[in-house]
């Protein structure tokens, strides 16, 4: 998991516990069970249901951790559950991750064909898109068509100058 296919790999994460019932150790729904649990007598005993929780939340980080790069485990190593580290592993890809949402836009508002084929551009522009769709932002058709032809070299402006009378 990596800054670049940080929402891909969250919803692949997020579906493997929902799966198998494992989701609320991290969304914080799931009610961490007291370490000791009273006897009938009020003999302080181990409770084996934290004892299945702690096993359980220890595979999870564990699962989090390996599925990081080495430089962000270490990051996350401390947290004392779960939930911390994949709480920990948000904040620190959410900035990056917009980041790279806001250079994607960028990097294809400045594409031009220039001395491009047709085919070249348009492959270039798609390659970018799909890189947004990928990271959960895609563009609308509208916006794929305005940009495709806004980009369009000097031989293509009467079509261009056409389909914005067209939709206008």
């Amino acid at each position: 998991m990596g800054s670049s296919n940080y929402s891909t790999s969250q919803a692949q994460v997020t579906t493997l516990l929902f799966r198998y019932d494992l989701l609320s150790y991290i969304d914080g729904t799931y009610v961490v069970p007291p370490v000791y649990i009273a006897d009938d007598k009020g003999n302080q005993l181990p409770n084996p249901n934290y004892k299945l929780w702690l096993r359980q939340d220890i595979i999870i980080c564990s699962a989090i951790m390996a599925s990081v790069d080495p430089s962000i485990a270490s990051l996350i190593a401390q947290a004392a559950t779960a939930k911390n580290a994949w709480d920990s592993l948000q904040t620190i890809y959410a900035n990056k991750y917009q980041a790279r949402i806001f250079g994607l836009r960028e990097l294809l508002s400045n594409i031009r064909q220039d001395s491009k084929s047709v085919s070249d551009y348009m492959k270039e522009i798609k390659s970018i898109a799909d890189d947004l769709a990928a990271s959960n932002s895609p563009l609308t058709n509208e916006e794929l068509v305005i940009k495709v032809l806004s980009g369009l070299g000097a031989e293509y402006k009467e079509t261009t100058r056409l389909y914005a009378l067209v939709i206008i």
